[in-house]
């Protein structure tokens, strides 16, 4: 029992044995990719896969030709008749008028060929008959002898607008393209070529800011073959010289 006991007090005293550690376990072989069969001889190399391309810039659009050479570009049926016809009408008032001078359309800003629109030839023909009656009023055309040797634009704009300032109809219409065909023929006679199209332009605009609506009305530029009165040009020609010569003559005062 002596022995047993002391057996006991060597064992209370002694230190437990700490547990084994686990053993790691080993680590795994990765696998190896297997090798590409070589190609067989004559064949193409495979393509490298596509790096993403950036985007292409939009293209700049094309400018429209006409400010800076070319035809005039007008993207509107009533305006882009409108310089049709005022084309031709400046180019028959020059044919009659100064027969030894070669001019066309292109000269003009137009295209070759847009005379030839038996639509455009009888709206030009009918304003040439009313351009005959206004021609001969030796008032107007003193005022636009005027208006040639003081042509800015500012002194352009004020007669062609008092033209129609109490009204519209096609004699006033013929004595704005009358204006603007003497103008053109004076820059054509002084090798002042770069004055043709600013012309134009000015005209262009008092159609689209006055007579634009009217015209409209009157089912386009035809309307000037049914819608004449010719027993009012007299009228018609003595209201213009008034508003016109009036308003004149206020503006360089």
């Amino acid at each position: 029992m002596a022995d047993r006991r002391e057996e006991e007090k060597r064992g209370e005293g002694a230190p437990e044995p700490e547990p084994e550690p686990e053993p790691e376990p080993e680590p795994q072989p990765q696998p190896q990719p297997e090798p590409r069969a070589p190609a067989p001889a004559g064949a193409p190399a495979p393509a490298p896969s596509p790096s993403p391309s950036p985007s292409p810039s939009p293209e700049p659009e094309p400018e429209p030709q006409g400010a800076v050479g070319g035809e005039d570009v007008i993207d509107d049926r009533i305006m882009e008749q409108g310089a049709v016809v005022l084309r031709g009408f400046v180019i028959e008032r020059i044919i009659t008028e100064d027969p030894g001078r070669r001019i066309c359309s292109e000269d003009l800003g137009g295209r070759p060929g847009e005379q030839q629109d038996p639509h455009i030839k009888e709206v030009v023909q009918q304003l040439l008959k009313i351009a005959d009656d206004i021609n001969k009023n030796a008032e107007l055309q003193q005022l636009i002898n005027q208006v040639q040797g003081n042509c800015a634009k500012d002194v352009f704009m004020t007669v062609a607008r008092s033209i129609f300032a109490d009204g519209i109809n096609w004699g006033r219409v013929v004595a704005l393209f009358h204006l603007a065909y003497r103008l053109i023929h004076k820059a054509l006679t002084t090798n002042h070529l770069e004055n043709i199209r600013t012309v134009i332009s000015w005209v262009l605009q008092v159609i689209r800011e006055r007579l634009y609506s009217w015209i409209e009305r009157q089912g386009g530029w035809e309307g000037v073959i049914r819608g004449f009165s010719w027993w009012r040009t007299v009228a018609i020609v003595a209201s213009v010289i008034l508003v016109a010569s009036f308003v004149y003559n206020r503006k360089t005062r």
